[in-house]
């Protein structure tokens, strides 16, 4: 039997680098979530190693929208509980310095699974997803210092889902994914992360991309792997518009994983179609990904946001 790729949620961070509007700091990367699991672990992206246990979701969560985070919080929405489960509209946080178990944060504008979270310093938004057969274009945004509601942001170009999303200090970069038609896209598209307003054309990846697993720093976005099994890594500089330009291979033939982890330094995809793999690239190079450690849960097959946190 076939499943859906599984979006989870992560975040990371690294003491190493330190960058302005809070993007990067700190040493704790987050991965949570997978096929009907609730299982939230982490690790330090300076060691290569094996995730660990850090505490639970709210409920055994598929598919979620991806996760965002501050220096201080990581918050993960939507997604479905259990599979196919009932979709949910709930967004939760953890405290990313301390171990535990999440907490209710507040609601999106629209209950969805299989989008992608991007963030700035103080505010996370999410872009498109799915309910049933439906892909939408919806952009939610919370400001993360507060608990509450999501509100509308604008939308995206497309009504699209399983796409990946990488963010600068300035601006939300989503890529890839699915139409509702059931196409599968190469367009790279971004909004002002401070401000609300419609995606904006940005350029193309090097292929089309449904469950790319993206991670950057705070000039580089760079997308991992992504439909069926295909290994393309691509990069773009995020502060200027344009196509993607070839990076390099990935070892490890899969889609779905987790998305945005990163340290300023290197990028990490972790799971994927059923696998507990992470892998890792040096984001200012180009190269082949490398061996990283095997992620905490048996159950790794998923996708997500990424963030890092400062502890």
């Amino acid at each position: 039997m076939s499943f859906p790729y599984i979006q989870p949620f992560l975040s990371l961070s690294n003491g190493i680098n330190t960058m302005q509007g809070g993007l990067i700091s700190g040493d704790r990367g987050i991965i949570a979530g997978g096929w009907v699991n609730n299982t939230i672990h982490y690790l330090s992206i300076a060691t290569l190693g094996n995730s660990v246990d850090f505490g639970d979701l709210l409920f055994n969560t598929t598919q979620p929208m991806g996760n965002t985070y501050s220096d201080s919080r990581s918050l993960f929405a939507g997604g479905a509980n259990g599979w196919p489960g009932t979709i949910q509209n709930v967004i939760q946080y953890i405290t990313n310095a301390t171990l535990g178990n999440a907490v209710d944060f507040g609601d999106l504008t629209l209950a969805r699974r299989n989008g992608e979270g991007a963030h700035s310093s103080t505010r996370a938004i999410w872009m498109g997803g799915i309910i049933t057969s439906s892909s939408y274009n919806t952009i939610d945004y919370v400001t993360m210092a507060t608990t509450g509601n999501a509100t509308d942001f604008g939308d995206l170009i497309l009504n699209i889902d399983g796409c990946g999303a990488m963010n600068s200090s300035t601006r939300s970069i989503n890529v890839g994914g699915r139409t509702a038609g059931g196409a599968y896209q190469n367009q790279i598209q971004y909004v002002t992360t401070a401000t609300t307003g419609n995606g904006t054309d940005f350029g193309d990846l090097t292929n089309t991309a449904y469950g790319a697993m993206c991670s950057y720093d705070g000039t580089r976005g760079v997308r991992m792997v992504e439909t069926y099994g295909a290994n393309t890594i691509d990069y773009i500089t995020m502060a200027t518009t344009g196509n993607a330009t070839d990076f390099g291979d990935s070892s490890a033939t899969v889609r779905g994983g987790t998305n945005g982890i990163s340290n300023g330094f290197r990028g990490l995809m972790a799971g994927g179609s059923g696998t507990g793999y992470i892998e890792y690239v040096t984001i200012q190079t180009t190269g082949n990904s490398a061996n990283f450690g095997y992620a905490y849960s048996t159950d790794t097959g998923h996708k997500g946001g990424g963030n890092y946190v400062q502890v």
